[in-house]
């Protein structure tokens, strides 16, 4: 069953055309981490979705490549801009899906 999140990563956006009218589509104040998340929350901010597929077969190995680590500046953005909805995010389910 197809159902919307409230971000997704980037390498697996397909962001259409409609959806970058209007705005930028990178933060350059997130310079690695969040730029896509921050995206997705501007768009659900302006009333789109990001629906997800389970029909859809990718493979990501972006951190593979860079590693992973989080810069407390890029942290701390997010939060001041988004900590209300990442604390209560609309379509987040406590209770385990027996299909995932």
């Amino acid at each position: 069953m197809a159902r919307n999140w409230a971000a997704v990563d980037g390498g697996l956006h397909d962001g259409t055309a409609r959806s970058l009218r209007g705005g930028r589509r990178v933060d350059e104040r997130l310079k690695v981490a969040f730029n896509d998340v921050d995206f997705c929350l501007r768009l659900l901010q302006r009333g789109l979705r990001n629906l997800v597929t389970p029909y859809a077969q990718l493979y990501h190995h972006e951190s593979a490549s860079r590693g992973f680590s989080l810069n407390p500046v890029e942290v701390g953005f997010m939060k001041s801009r988004w900590g209300r909805l990442l604390e209560n995010d609309p379509y987040y389910n406590p209770q385990p899906d027996p299909y995932c």
